[in-house]
């Protein structure tokens, strides 16, 4: 990795999620269809996010055509959720409830996302329920683990993860999640201890990679970069299909503007279902980054139809946008139209905000230039490039800043 420096700034909004194996941050892969519901397991083949809506569709057909089909409902809801409607991704999983009760994936779905959308009191509701139907499964009380941590009620979240340690003194899920519970509380030393007697007692076969995710996290809150990409790395080793391992380490890429880098794993990232805000804006800065201006345009305008209209998120690209219009496209009217919905977005910017000052200089070359049925004169001369405001600059030391914001939700070390 290129050697440049970190801004505090961009350290300090890196949007890294730590890891869980139980859960994960953003859906998992579709599951395939079990003879029981304890066999529901995660399928090895992954959808490919640039073709969600083939998906969608498809498992859509197969809940009309059946609405017994569990295994359908719950998959829809994974491609949901991959697409940022959480509303419909909870209608479907609650529909994989109510169609089978015992069913652990679409309980364990089900919480996953009440618990992002700030519903935890509903989703410890569910595992209970389901807790009810199936005893006191090891994933449930894990569930319940997860969903105590992200509600900060800590005690509790080291309680049931302790009640799995009762019965199985290897559960490397209920050790990870004590883990998780002291790097959230920041005491680093028992997060590390806890992670570290997780991958001591795991037996062998055993997926690990989530666990050097968490050792990374910790690395990386202690402010130790190197280290922690070196455990990401050797995450991405373990399990190249590790997506959260993959996200942290373009993340950091980015902001250390090593944008090849950066760009081939957010865009792995992104194929692995890591479908963040942070990841798929962090895919248009990298292209932006690597001179590859009409490419990250176009990223970025496809981004944005996604984006709520005020999410301080959509601000970035549509900064970052009118600047590679002006610079690179010389779209001074594309240009124009994003810097006037940023100062929109923003609502109360000050009047005294350079981005005033770019919209004024670009009407100004505007209503200059020839029109298009009127030959140039031969005394005009190129126009100049406008030059890009210093503490406007949406370059690398910017864009992590504004891009990788944390969330509740990330900050929970979801994997």
């Amino acid at each position: 990795m290129k050697t440049q420096t970190l801004t505090k700034a961009a350290l300090a909004a890196l949007a890294l999620v730590a890891g869980a194996c139980a859960e994960q941050a953003a859906a998992p892969p579709p599951v395939a269809a079990a003879s029981r519901p304890s066999e529901t397991k995660v399928r090895a083949t992954k959808v490919d996010n640039r073709d969600l809506n083939t998906a969608e569709s498809e498992y859509q057909a197969q809940v009309d055509g059946d609405s017994k089909d569990v295994t359908a409902k719950i998959n829809l809801g994974v491609i949901k959720e991959r697409k940022w409607d959480l509303d419909g991704a909870l209608k479907a999983y609650q529909e994989a409830v109510k169609a089978d009760p015992k069913n652990l994936a679409a309980a364990l779905s089900l919480a996953r996302v009440l618990t992002a959308v700030g519903k935890g009191e509903m989703a410890e509701k569910f595992l209970l329920m389901s807790k009810k139907a199936n005893g006191d499964l090891p994933e449930i009380l894990n569930g319940l683990s997860s969903v105590a941590r992200a509600r900060k009620k800590y005690p509790e979240a080291i309680e049931y993860a302790k009640k799995v340690l009762l019965r199985e003194q290897n559960n490397i899920d209920a050790l990870n999640n004590i883990a998780l519970v002291y790097l959230e509380q920041g005491k680093f030393d028992s997060a590390e201890l806890y992670a570290q007697t997780a991958i001591k007692r795991a037996g062998e076969g055993k997926n690990l990679s989530s666990l050097y995710v968490t050792l990374g996290m910790i690395q990386y809150k202690k402010g130790e970069m190197q280290r922690a990409l070196a455990l990401f790395n050797k995450a991405i080793a373990l399990d190249p299909n590790n997506g959260v391992a993959r996200q942290n380490v373009g993340l950091i890429a980015l902001a250390y503007r090593d944008y090849g880098l950066a760009s081939s794993e957010l865009e792995q990232a992104y194929g692995l279902g890591q479908t963040s805000k942070e990841v798929s804006a962090g895919r248009c800065y990298a292209l932006e980054g690597l001179k590859k201006g009409l490419e990250a345009a176009t990223c970025m305008n496809t981004l944005l139809t996604r984006m709520p209209p005020k999410d301080p998120e959509t601000a970035s690209l549509l900064f970052a946008l009118g600047m590679i219009h002006m610079n690179v496209t010389r779209d001074r009217d594309a240009a124009i139209a994003a810097f006037k919905r940023y100062a929109d977005v923003k609502e109360n910017l000050s009047k005294t905000d350079r981005v005033f000052d770019l919209i004024k200089s670009l009407e100004s070359q505007q209503s200059a230039a020839p029109k298009a049925d009127e030959p140039a004169k031969p005394e005009d001369k190129a126009e100049p490039k406008p030059e890009e405001p210093e503490e406007n600059k949406a370059k690398a030391d910017a864009k992590p800043a504004s891009v990788r914001k944390k969330t509740k939700r990330q900050t929970k070390g979801r994997v």
